[in-house]
């Protein structure tokens, strides 16, 4: 295959969504900053004629941007329908961060870009286990967190890393051995992160990924695969885990009966605005007269209401909701008739295993409320894009 000829504002694109990556687990600020010029450095590209002998989007991939234009389109306008009032506009310039999806899923297709992808999240597994596990190791924390990382957010994003890395270390034959094992160790490191973390929700939302994957591919033996439940099952050998699982059917959990209540709460505000919410500052707007049960006499103030579907139900309406689980849940037949075609990259089956993982997380936790957490699935839904366009290409010559 000739070489082509070299794309450098295409490559800048691609190197500012790697430094995003890297940043948004440190760093609001230098995310917002990198999401703007990987943008502009996109949209350059696609001026001058780069992106001109791009794969198109087409497809699962079309009908992803189409689901996530309608949605975006929806919450823009229940922010000026707001039981809020003027505070509802002035939130708009939060869904700049959905450009995240288009940054990402319309990126060229690149070997080269996927294993330094790889190379990104190995670095971030372990600065954040360096951070959340020494101190938890030593006792000085009770639940393995880092200082811009709830221990909820931490778990959800390692393990989606831990996914994407151990599955690489697996699966990119063509990248060299001693990658690979760093790329092992990183899964590895970042699955320790996610034992430490205590988070029941994620932990099984993670092994239920590594069964879906086994069931699903069963006929290629990942058994590499394995080796990830055993090192994640060993640690839970530990007295801390012992006593969240302990704990795992108590109903009468505090952290149970409280949501219990806020849902009971957003159930009451969906009853009242079904179709636009209260709008993004309605919960709070409106706190007052919703609380019930142990909320009541709670000083805090919870606009977050523990599960995606209640939460986006009551900010923006029952069709926001819908929209949001409709394109979670479009990920498990479409990566069921890519596996038995057997034509799914390392990055699609790790993105489809990731968003399984913040779906069954947003059961019990909130995702769209929460900055790092969101941007962190909003980059999943772009890699997933990308890899359900086409495979990538090998690279030859091509310096994107």
């Amino acid at each position: 295959m000739a070489p082509t000829s070299p794309r450098p504002l295409t490559e800048a694109a691609r190197w500012a969504a790697l430094t995003w990556v890297a940043a948004v687990s440190f760093s609001v600020a230098a995310a917002e900053i990198l999401l703007g010029v990987g943008l502009a450095a996109l949209l350059s590209a696609a001026v001058r004629g780069e992106l001109r002998d791009a794969p198109r989007v087409n497809g699962y991939a079309r009908a992803a941007l189409i689901t996530w234009a309608c949605f975006v389109a929806w919450l823009a306008l229940t922010h000026f329908t707001s039981v809020d009032g003027a505070s509802g506009p002035e939130r708009l310039p939060k869904l700049y961060r959905f450009a995240l999806v288009p940054l990402f899923g319309f990126l060229p297709p690149s070997r080269r870009f996927e294993h330094r992808l790889f190379g990104v999240l190995t670095l971030v597994s372990l600065v954040l286990g360096l951070q959340a596990l020494v101190p938890f190791a030593a006792g000085d924390l009770v639940r393995a967190r880092t200082s811009t990382l709830h221990y909820n957010t931490l778990s959800q994003i390692v393990a989606s890393i831990s996914l994407l890395l151990g599955l690489a270390a697996l699966r990119e034959r063509d990248a060299p051995r001693w990658l690979r094992v760093a790329w092992g160790f990183g899964a590895g490191v970042a699955t320790l992160t996610l034992v430490g973390t205590l988070t029941r929700a994620a932990w099984i939302a993670w092994f239920s990924a590594v069964v879906l994957l086994v069931l699903a591919a069963a006929r290629k033996r990942p058994r590499g695969l394995l080796l990830l439940l055993v090192i994640g099952m060993a640690f839970t050998a530990s007295a801390p885990v012992r006593s969240r699982l302990a704990a795992l059917d108590d109903i009468e959990d505090p952290e149970f009966t409280r949501r219990y209540d806020l849902w009971a709460m957003g159930r009451e505000a969906i009853a009242r605005h079904p179709w636009v919410g209260l709008g993004p500052g309605g919960v709070e707007a409106r706190y007052d007269e919703l609380k019930r049960g142990v909320l009541v006499d709670d000083p805090r103030l919870w606009p977050h209401l523990h599960d995606d579907v209640i939460t986006i139900a009551a900010h923006h309406g029952l069709p926001a909701a819908a929209l949001w689980m409709a394109l979670a849940l479009s990920i498990y037949p479409f990566v069921i008739w890519r596996l038995r075609r057997r034509g799914a990259s390392t990055l699609l089956i790790g993105t489809v295993l990731s968003v399984h993982v913040f779906t069954l997380c947003g059961l019990l936790h909130d995702t769209l409320p929460i900055y790092r957490k969101l941007t962190w699935y909003l980059l999943l839904w772009g890699l997933l894009v990308m890899a359900a366009r086409t495979p990538a290409p090998t690279d030859t010559g091509d310096p994107t």
